[in-house]
């Protein structure tokens, strides 16, 4: 194990005991329309669901987020 994967390791301990307040777990919903059909004016919405955890350094913008195309739930 090289020195990099012994640091990512302890602070992958750290956020799981002593900084676990700290984190944040969140699910998303990815909206995406592909397969454009200009003859029938239509698309198939794709919806794709993640979930992590993180830490949060203040807030954001709902309108930020909704241009991306990710809505928090």
């Amino acid at each position: 194990m090289g020195l990099r994967d012994e640091i990512q390791a302890d602070i992958a301990e750290a956020f799981n005991d002593d900084l676990a307040d700290a984190i944040h777990t969140f699910t998303c919903e990815r909206i995406s329309k592909t397969n454009w059909d200009p003859k029938t004016e239509t698309y198939v919405e794709v919806k794709e669901n993640y979930s992590g955890r993180g830490v949060l350094f203040g807030s954001y913008s709902q309108y930020e987020i909704q241009t991306l195309g990710v809505l928090a739930t």
